[in-house]
């Protein structure tokens, strides 16, 4: 996805099924619409949706699963790794400058769950200053059991775009106040 604090990168695996927050009913719903003709227009909208609510507050809403590569770690740092919440670490995977990996390391890894989360890999990382780079699979988001202000706003968005799809005045309209004060909720309280 982006760039983040540190020297990774994350990206979502494409191969995993992400939990949105609002379901495709929620926002039919919330527009009055009983038609499927357009079901597949309303589904991409909830997922742009979400993940302009995730630019603004800068945590993960959708529960997704992530590989985040970090280049050149070292034994005493500290990983901050994007998209707050994590859930879980699904597998640490070092590979050194010859090529050969070693895996398995998350059971010896210390992560904190803060905003952003914070790695440290507290397992015997002798040779990790000749490591080429560590490649982290997590997931994280809170997907379903998102808190209702941040449903709220997803469905705000995805409303006010369904409803003005085409732009008359030739200039884009920023995130309506409602929008955005939804969403600075969770970057006071962290989600």
């Amino acid at each position: 996805m982006s760039d983040w604090i540190g020297t990774g990168t994350a990206i979502t695996d494409p191969t995993y099924a992400a939990e949105l927050p609002v379901s495709l009913a929620e926002l039919k719903a919330q527009l009055r619409i009983l038609e499927s003709d357009e079901d597949s227009y309303l589904s991409d909208l909830i997922d742009r949706a979400t993940e302009t609510a995730e630019r603004f507050i800068n945590n993960a809403i959708a529960k997704n699963q992530y590989t985040y590569i970090v280049e050149n770690p070292s034994e005493t740092s500290t990983i901050f790794i994007p998209y707050f919440p994590i859930i879980s670490i699904v597998s640490i995977v070092v590979t050194y400058e010859d090529g050969t990996e070693s895996s398995d390391m998350k059971a010896d890894a210390v992560l904190l769950n803060t905003n952003p989360a914070q790695l440290r890999p507290e397992f015997t990382f002798s040779t990790t200053l000749d490591a080429e780079y560590l490649t982290i699979t997590y997931t994280a988001g809170v997907g379903t059991s998102a808190a209702k202000h941040l449903k709220q706003a997803i469905l705000l968005l995805a409303s006010e775009w369904y409803e003005n799809r085409e732009s008359t005045s030739g200039k884009t309209q920023d995130m309506s106040w409602g929008v955005k004060n939804l969403l600075n909720m969770s970057c006071e309280y962290n989600v």
